[in-house]
């Protein structure tokens, strides 16, 4: 890792706040630019953050506490970095809708208002019903969504549709769309941008010429009822992963109603494959999982487990799904454990 990276990383762990902010004010008083604080040293360092805890080298509490020092240095950040001048117009961002992940968006939203975007935050999971009005109010260049989480993707097709209705072309980033703009086209945004670099180029571009607006693709009917699985439909997924491993019989009330959780988390995952047109978002969901699971003491097997009692319930009735939970039971044992 860069020093400077590492450097900051220390002052996590201890959660010091007031380091963190040292740190940065002394990196911004030998010259280093605002922007290229928040993408070089901030953003990879929440990405450590997140490996540290999907490892269980985090606790939840650790994980927050460290996440805070970084929400820390960026209010220090904006309260020393010139923001009057806007050169490239008014866009408006948020997270889309389900999704509360809002640190991501707002170094996104601090890195663009740095480069002389005018930028109107709008924060954690806009109600897509409510956003058309507000752009219209507004008259933004575009409307930029962050989607952190990929099962946020079914809630990515509304808040672009929003937009859409709005005539405002939408800008997507995230962790959640994967590494490239598949999954961005295929909900029906306008763009896809990899970090703040990219977005600045595309936003820029777009305060000269507005682009036509993109369309999503089709969905499968069986999405809808993956998205909010009835509790009946969790109630016979449980029945059957219990009748096939009677051990489980065992669990606590508390630990029932979690795997029941699972399930229905497991499900819209499922539901966001659909939503994206893309299979490969149960699977990466699936490798994330077991690679989040095995540190913890939860074997694979478990998973897999899992997959075929939601099969088994779901049946002929929803094929696709049926097929797409096959192959990501199939990548627990061909892709290898992230290093």
């Amino acid at each position: 890792m860069d020093i400077l990276l590492n450097t900051y990383l220390a002052t996590l762990d201890p959660a010091d706040m007031a380091a963190g902010r040292r740190l940065v004010n002394r990196i911004l008083d030998q010259g280093k630019a605002p922007e290229a604080v928040i993408d070089e040293v901030l953003v990879p360092a929440q990405v450590e953050v997140g490996r540290r805890w999907q490892e269980n080298e985090y606790t939840v509490p650790q994980e927050h506490a460290a996440t805070a020092v970084t929400d820390a240095v960026l209010a220090t950040m904006a309260a020393r970095s010139p923001r009057d001048a806007s050169i490239h117009g008014r866009i408006v961002t948020c997270c889309v809708e389900g999704e509360w992940h809002t640190l991501p968006l707002r170094m996104l939203t601090d890195s663009l208002t740095m480069r002389g975007h005018d930028v109107v935050f709008l924060g954690p999971s806009v109600p897509a019903a409510q956003l058309a009005g507000f752009l219209r109010s507004v008259d933004p260049v575009a409307l930029v969504v962050s989607c952190t989480a990929a099962n946020g993707l079914v809630g990515a097709r509304r808040t672009i549709e929003a937009g859409h209705a709005a005539g405002v072309p939408v800008l997507i980033g995230g962790r959640g769309l994967g590494a490239d703009s598949t999954r961005a086209d295929n909900v029906g945004a306008d763009a896809w941008a990899a970090n703040a670099a990219g977005a600045d180029a595309v936003l820029t571009e777009w305060a000269r010429h507005r682009p036509e607006l993109a369309h999503p693709c089709d969905v499968e009917p069986e999405q809808a009822e993956l998205e909010h699985p009835r509790p009946s439909l969790v109630d016979d997924c449980l029945g059957v992963l219990l009748d096939r491993q009677p051990g489980l019989r065992a669990m606590t009330d508390s630990q029932l109603e979690r795997t029941r959780e699972d399930l229905a988390f497991i499900m819209q995952f499922c539901s966001a494959a659909l939503a994206c047109c893309d299979p490969t978002v149960l699977d990466d969901f699936t490798v994330w999982l077991r690679d989040l699971l095995a540190p913890r003491g939860v074997a694979a097997a478990a998973i897999v487990a899992g997959y075929d009692a939601i099969a088994a319930v779901l049946g002929e009735g929803f094929p696709v799904t049926v097929g797409m939970l096959a192959t990501a039971s199939s990548t627990i044992a061909t892709v290898p454990p992230t290093p």
